[in-house]
């Protein structure tokens, strides 16, 4: 068990009020410029946990925006400028709750977020000295992440979405957007697709070719529905679900899918959500954001596509059931049209991540930063991270027992019911820098005894022993002075998954979920290159008495 902050070592006093000395001092001249000695030892005091950033808060927010004040405090005034527009757009995100979640998050995609990271990143590395990576940084056009499809007129990918901080899986993930308005006497806004009180919005498709997909629905307060997915979707007449069975090739895969914008019945229809009332209660909800995910796609994320099928046919109808809107099957990329790209380069931000300084090796199953709000979250997924930092190694380490899933490689279909998960994959991230750094799957993992071990580090620092051959899987996390590893679980609801997330959550631990903890630990390159990932966690636990 991993000691809470309580139990860590005393820090050292607060330096509140040497910060605030130098704040005056850098002022007490009639407005003079304040030195940079004070900015440079907040950010050292920082990444020592010598300052009270709130990291036990639930919503991890807190400490984020609480780190950029305690550096707004002492920094010259062309820096603090920088430090407070990243710290304004954060604090929104913090006080997420009401109907403007979303536009307060679309703003963490303004590409100017990089240049005042850049402009800090380049003060602390010329008058601090301290850098951890690249420096530079490249403000590009915001991404058109359009499509010529108007029923799914915008999609998500690496390319496009991978950015602060947003976290995005680069595993075979690519996702297609559509809102809907229901508002009776009231227009729909830009971009909605109105439906009448009521009425309907019926999907028709073909099962995509990939490991899972599902139409996630979320209300205007980016709440979550149920979900549909693959595996519950009912196949056509005359169709096939390859989630049921195998599916010949050349046999019809379709299926038809519904949002209703009414409440649930008491006997709910098959493959179909009802989103007239807000998802967690509190009556009418005017307005849904459907996200169309797939992760493992057979052609992978690169270059984004739908999974070797069309975006599903959308027909609008009333409450009576007639026709008011339809909009064909459509190909999000066709031949000759090329994936929107983003330019956007952040830099290697200096400051330090407070769950990496006070929590580094605990696991966490916050799906989204601990907000009070879904954020359109995936509801299928077990989200675990841990988080870690140079200061307490070079490495990070995991063990566990390998979860059987679905791999026609290895004999294992689709369908199977025996497997453990539908899908598991692992990232590497650093949250200011918002980029997905390196993605495993599942099936990318080597094993050995029917255990899994993951090695996160950079280049400079993998160890020799980290390979496929000694069957251990490498992530490379770039060259950060902090960042995360995300492990995303499917479905949550297996029993297997529920079980975990109670062990990680609350500390009981069943006998069945017990070899599935991930067991973690921080340590240098040679001691992993000594013995393996036994040794590391030696280290490691000698390292936190």
């Amino acid at each position: 068990m991993l000691r809470s902050r309580a139990a860590r070592p005393p820090a050292p006093a607060s330096l509140r009020p040497l910060l605030a000395a130098l704040a005056l001092a850098g002022t007490a001249c009639g407005g003079a410029e304040r030195p940079a000695e004070g900015f440079c030892r907040a950010l050292e005091a920082l990444g020592q946990g010598e300052i009270d950033v709130g990291s036990d808060d639930r919503n991890e927010m807190v400490g984020h925006v609480k780190s950029l004040e305690a550096l707004i405090a002492v920094a010259p005034e062309a820096v603090a400028r920088d430090l407070g527009f990243v710290r304004d757009r954060l604090a929104a995100v913090r006080d997420a709750g009401g109907l403007l979640t979303l536009l307060d998050f679309a703003k963490l995609q303004d590409p100017e977020l990089a240049g005042a990271e850049g402009r800090v990143t380049r003060f602390a590395a010329e008058r601090c000295g301290i850098a951890s990576g690249e420096v530079d940084y490249e403000v590009g056009e915001p991404t058109d992440a359009s499509t010529p499809c108007p029923a799914w007129p915008r999609a998500g990918s690496p390319l496009t979405n991978n950015r602060f901080p947003y976290l995005i899986a680069t595993a075979g993930a690519n996702y297609f957007s559509a809102t809907f308005w229901s508002v009776p006497f009231v227009p729909a806004p830009p971009g909605f697709l109105d439906v009448p009180r009521g009425g309907s919005v019926v999907f028709e498709g073909e099962y995509p070719f990939a490991r899972y997909f599902a139409y996630h629905p979320n209300d205007f307060a980016t709440n979550n529905f149920d979900t549909l997915t693959g595996g519950e979707l009912d196949p056509d007449p005359g169709s096939r679900s390859p989630w049921r069975e195998d599916v010949p090739p050349g046999a019809s895969r379709r299926y038809t899918a519904r949002l209703v914008f009414a409440a649930a019945p008491a006997a709910p229809e098959p493959n179909t959500v009802y989103v007239g009332e807000r998802a967690r209660g509190g009556g009418f909800n005017p307005a849904v954001f459907l996200i169309y995910r797939i992760y493992s796609a057979e052609q992978g994320s690169l270059p984004p596509n739908s999974a070797g099928v069309p975006l599903p046919a959308v027909t609008i109808r009333d409450a009576d059931g007639e026709v008011v809107q339809r909009f064909e099957a459509c190909e999000p990329y066709p031949p000759g049209r090329d994936a929107p790209v983003d330019r956007t380069r952040f830099p290697a931000f200096p400051v330090p991540d407070h769950r990496a300084v006070f929590h580094p090796g605990e696991l966490r199953t916050a799906p989204n930063w601990g907000l009070p709000v879904d954020v359109l979250a995936n509801r299928d997924v077990l989200y675990l991270s841990t988080f870690y930092g140079r200061a307490q190694g070079e490495l990070i380490a995991v063990r566990m027992q390998r979860p059987r899933t679905p791999d026609p490689a290895r004999g294992i279909p689709l369908w199977a019911r025996d497997a453990d998960l539908l899908l598991w994959t692992v990232c590497s991230y650093n949250f200011w820098n918002g980029f997905a750094n390196d993605c495993l799957g599942d099936e990318d993992v080597a094993e050995e005894a029917g255990r899994v071990t993951i090695v996160a580090s950079d280049a400079a620092s993998r160890p020799a022993n980290a390979t496929a051959e000694r069957g251990v899987a490498w992530l490379d996390t770039g060259r950060f002075r902090d960042g995360q590893l995300t492990f995303r679980m499917l479905l949550a609801d297996a029993p297997l998954l529920v079980e975990l997330r109670r062990a990680i959550d609350t500390g009981e631990v069943s006998a069945r979920a017990a070899p599935f903890v991930p067991e973690i630990a921080l340590c240098s390159r040679a001691v992993f290159e000594s013995g393996g990932f036994e040794a590391c966690r030696d280290a490691w636990q000698e390292a936190r008495r």
